[in-house]
């Protein structure tokens, strides 16, 4: 069952970061199977990030979490497990 894992984290260098998505995490959501990959920056706090992936389920969320965390300043993993409805949606 696909589930959502989502981490928080914050950054000073968001040229850094780019460097770290585009030569590590963006790879890595790809080996776990990730069906979506997106960070977002908070609008109101530009330091503050939010990294969001769809993955094919629990486990493979619980093993990058901490990966995550490792990677990311500040990171904090939510331990929450998200699955989809059938609600209808977009994308």
């Amino acid at each position: 069952m696909v589930v959502v894992l989502t981490s928080m984290a914050r950054t000073r260098d968001w040229r850094a970061l780019a460097r770290l998505n585009r030569d590590g995490l963006l790879g890595r959501m790809r080996e776990a199977g990730a069906t979506r990959y997106r960070i977002y920056r908070n609008a109101r706090d530009a330091a503050q990030l939010l990294v969001v992936a769809e993955l094919p389920d629990h486990e493979t969320a619980g093993e990058l979490g901490p990966e995550l965390a490792k990677l990311l300043e500040g990171a904090v993993s939510d331990d929450r497990v998200w699955e989809p409805t059938d609600l209808d949606g977009i994308g």
